[in-house]
């Protein structure tokens, strides 16, 4: 019984702590809405990428921002009829 105490969940697993999503600061963890966090790497940060860990929807937004800038990027101008 002694040896119980402190060890984390009877299945082995310890419990982790909660962390924040670093773009909108939501908790991510056990018995929160958000489970699982998600890295997604900002590209635009000088001179190395930054790494970020983010709940699923800041993860997509950030993708589909990500991919509205590239796509901005090349010269193509969408919706235009030339």
């Amino acid at each position: 019984m002694l040896e119980e105490i402190g060890r984390g969940s009877p299945d082995g697993r310890t419990k982790r702590r909660p962390i924040h999503c670093e773009e909108c600061t939501i908790q991510i963890g056990d018995g929160y809405q958000e489970t699982i966090p998600f890295e997604f790497v900002d590209d635009e940060s000088s001179p190395r990428p930054k790494v970020m860990r983010v709940c699923w929807r800041c993860w997509e937004s950030l993708n589909r921002r990500k991919a509205k800038r590239l796509g901005q990027s090349d010269g193509s101008s969408p919706g235009l009829i030339s």
